[in-house]
């Protein structure tokens, strides 16, 4: 068999590859490490309390992929993709801002080249889209769309009782359905429950690690679409016709109150 020379390449990166999730498998279960949950476009906090930052830097791996410098010497470099939403705070946490889903992953606090905490970063996302792909201020009812995103290096536990569901007055409501695999459980709002508020827990061991709320407002009458042109058309219609029928009440006591004062009249002087 002969080996070329991208063959013998494509085998060491896959070698490295294995090594390195090998390393860090190791380093997770043998590291300090803590799981931070947060909501989209909430600030998440990544703890790393150290007395200076000086020769600390915080590193990020999205999906087991090499990992990628966020800070450096105790400053943001300005090559990280979020550069613009990362700060430290004076204990040298790491904060990210408008945090999204695809913030989510494995950091590490690391100080003169040691890792010193490894951080998981869970992101919750709550999301609505009515079966039209209108907005929520229709006819019909509304689809929520709760979902997990998190490093695969650990398992994002999303069983149907891990999900929760709860209504404004605190009780727990039935899901349309849940998706363990994508971590991912949706619930159906009804139009007869408008203005009402709803909340996507995760749970795990009855503690409530992240939530997101929801508020259902739908508009008495939709003006957009056939739908609502009809509906409005006809309201319209209605109105006009009772009207029609107030004048013709009013005109026929009119005419009789008249045609009683000329009979009055008539009666008088004869």
């Amino acid at each position: 068999m002969t080996w070329t020379k991208s063959s013998t390449c494509s085998l060491k990166m896959i070698a490295q590859k294995l090594i390195w999730i090998f390393l860090l498998q190791f380093e997770v279960i043998s590291g300090q490490h803590t799981y931070v949950f947060a909501r989209a476009g909430d600030v998440a906090i990544l703890p790393c309390k150290r007395s200076s930052c000086s020769g600390l830097g915080w590193s990020y791996s999205r999906d087991r992929s090499p990992f990628v410098r966020e800070v450096e010497n105790g400053r943001v470099l300005t090559t990280s993709a979020r550069s613009q939403r990362l700060s430290l705070k004076d204990d040298c946490s790491l904060l990210v801002g408008q945090v999204e889903a695809e913030d989510s992953g494995f950091f590490t606090c690391v100080q003169k080249g040691q890792p010193e905490l490894n951080v998981f970063l869970t992101v919750m996302t709550l999301t609505s889209s009515s079966p039209r792909d209108s907005d929520s201020m229709g006819e019909g009812h509304v689809i929520l769309k709760c979902s997990l995103a998190c490093w695969p290096g650990i398992r994002c536990s999303c069983r149907q009782r891990r999900f929760r569901w709860m209504d404004a007055e605190g009780q727990e409501l039935y899901p349309e359905g849940t998706q363990q695999k994508n971590c991912v459980s949706f619930f159906k709002v009804l139009p007869v429950c408008r203005n009402r508020n709803y909340a996507c827990q995760y749970v795990c061991r009855d503690d409530v690690k992240v939530q997101a709320h929801y508020t259902a407002v739908f508009q008495e009458v939709n003006t957009r679409g056939p739908g609502g042109r009809t509906r409005l058309i006809n309201i319209i219609q209605v109105a006009v016709a009772v009207s029609l029928v107030i004048v013709f009440v009013l005109a026929v006591v009119h005419i009789q109150t008249k045609l009683r004062r000329n009979t009055a009249q008539d009666t008088t002087g004869s």
